[in-house]
């Protein structure tokens, strides 16, 4: 009987139900939740586990980041050394061209490096998490 009654479009009982009514219920719903600090406890433990993660992969990134800039640094005090000791023309020229390529890539990962630190620094800063949830929920 029931699936009858739900068929026939104009005798649904639930089309009765009016919008705002509807909205009311759920605000009476939701509003006691969005007021208690232990609903913005949880969300918060939960974007802050799953930050670690984030947090954790940027942390490799740094670590293989800082390490090939350490090696090309290396490489470019090497070359130096190169051109101090060398007397001949083409030699320097060759040398002054790879400097060259290992001043660009240091500088590159050197950009890399500062853009990784801030991402890190950001979703690690867990005051503004908490304050944005509770901000934005206060809106609603």
């Amino acid at each position: 009987m029931l699936k009858k009654i739900h068929d026939t479009a104009l005798s649904c009982p639930s089309k009765d139900l009016p919008s705002d009514v509807l909205e009311n219920c759920i605000y009476d719903l939701m509003g006691p939740i969005l007021s208690e600090d232990e609903f913005f406890d949880a969300i918060y433990n939960q974007i802050k586990f799953n930050n670690q993660e984030v947090i954790e992969e940027l942390d490799k990134d740094l670590k293989e980041l800082r390490y090939n800039k350490t090696k090309f640094e290396t490489q470019r005090e090497n070359l130096l050394n190169a051109i101090k000791e060398s007397t001949k023309l083409g030699a320097i020229k060759s040398v002054e061209e790879d400097l060259e390529r290992i001043e660009n890539d240091i500088d590159f990962i050197s950009i890399r490096i500062k853009n990784l630190e801030r991402d890190r620094e950001l979703a690690a800063d867990q005051k503004i998490n908490k304050k944005v949830l509770e901000e934005f929920y206060s809106i609603m």
